[in-house]
């Protein structure tokens, strides 16, 4: 037995030497493992932080694409507006033109037919003129002074009177 006990002590000197480390290893393998954790700390942190800031993301993208999709509406309505008050400017204008136009000819019209009446007025005043005259010339003929009579038309303000 005494062989059998020498194996036997053998074998758990090897396991004991097998299993066993030393002191300054443990050490390094705590430091490691301690500095793994502290990583692995640090990791989930920054992973904590990325999540964050991945939802922070995402919750003002969401929020500028409503905002973004609001102001397109009202960049459209505003268009939209523009386009209608343009139109309805152009239309006017068309409107105020052919006013203007028509307005244009009737002066051109009036021009020509106060050009007309001026003169018919002048040929008028001449002729009255003229009549007067030779009423006062008969007048002084055929009484030998100058009397003015009752039948004799005035003039007044280049107008005759009773017209």
């Amino acid at each position: 037995m005494t062989s059998g006990w020498m194996a036997a002590i053998v074998i758990i000197g090897a396991i004991l030497m097998g299993g066993c480390v030393s002191q300054k290893k443990y050490e390094e393998a705590m430091v490691d493992t301690d500095l793994a954790k502290s990583e692995l700390a640090l990791a989930r942190a920054q992973k904590n932080a990325l999540e964050q800031q991945d939802k922070t993301l995402k919750d003002l993208n969401m929020k500028f694409g409503h905002e973004a999709q609001v102001a397109h509406d009202e960049v459209e309505r505003i268009q939209h507006d523009h386009d209608k008050e343009r139109r309805s400017v152009e239309g006017r204008t068309k409107e105020l033109e052919a006013q203007m136009r028509l307005l244009s000819a009737k002066n051109l019209a009036l021009r020509h037919k106060y050009a007309d009446v001026k003169q018919h007025n002048d040929t008028l005043k001449s002729l009255v003129a003229r009549y007067h005259k030779e009423l006062k010339d008969q007048s002084r003929s055929v009484t030998g002074t100058p009397t003015p009579s009752a039948n004799t038309p005035s003039v007044q303000s280049g107008r005759v009177k009773g017209q």
